[in-house]
């Protein structure tokens, strides 16, 4: 994980980051912006956490395994709910996290994740909020950072690519015991294909 902590712990993008939040409400107040006519939005779906949905992704997914076999193909549907859970419950005390208390939604034009940051330069962690478009792409997940917003002051391109380059040094080297298949989107869920391989 030594690629999150570096997006995590990068201070020249935290200052820049900073700057946004307060240029964003200048203008804003100014009346030479509204930032919220630009601004991504998640999907207007409430999320409810419980241990419930991150037991059941846990159990479904071993269960995907057990019936395709040892060299089988394992379709598994994941909603957003689930996927939530299993974060806040699972990985909770996980210091990599980039992102805290995070929500993720699944709509058909993309993945949005939203959370808290720490800023250096701030006396409170704002809220963030990524879109990403994922696909399949010769066995590996890629990921596509397309929006981003932190409070209400949208991302520019200049922000989002380093996280883009970030993401995708990071799952160049993740090592699996499974080849990713197709990824499709649809409101609420996620169904991912995976196929078994040796490492």
């Amino acid at each position: 994980m030594e690629v999150t902590r570096e997006m995590n712990g990068d201070r020249p993008l935290r200052q820049l980051l900073s700057l946004l939040i307060l240029a964003g409400w200048l203008l804003a107040g100014c009346g030479v912006l509204r930032p919220w006519e630009l601004t991504p939005r998640p999907p207007d779906r409430a999320l409810a956490i419980s241990e419930e949905a991150a037991q059941r992704l846990t159990e479904r997914w071993r269960a995907a395994w057990q019936e395709a076999g040892p060299s089988g193909q394992v379709q598994l549907a994941i909603t957003e709910e689930e996927l939530t859970s299993f974060i806040n419950l699972r990985l909770a005390d996980e210091q990599t996290l980039p992102i805290q208390e995070p929500k993720v939604w699944f709509d058909p034009d993309g993945v949005y994740i939203e959370g808290r940051v720490r800023i250096d330069q701030l006396p409170w962690r704002p809220r963030v909020l990524l879109v990403f478009a994922v696909a399949a792409e010769e066995g590996r997940l890629q990921v596509d950072v397309t929006k981003g917003a932190l409070g209400s002051v949208p991302l520019p391109a200049a922000v989002l690519s380093p996280l883009d380059e970030g993401i995708d040094a990071f799952l160049a080297n993740v090592r699996t015991d499974f080849a990713i298949h197709s990824v499709a989107l649809a409101e609420g869920t996620l169904t991912i294909t995976l196929v078994r391989q040796a490492l």
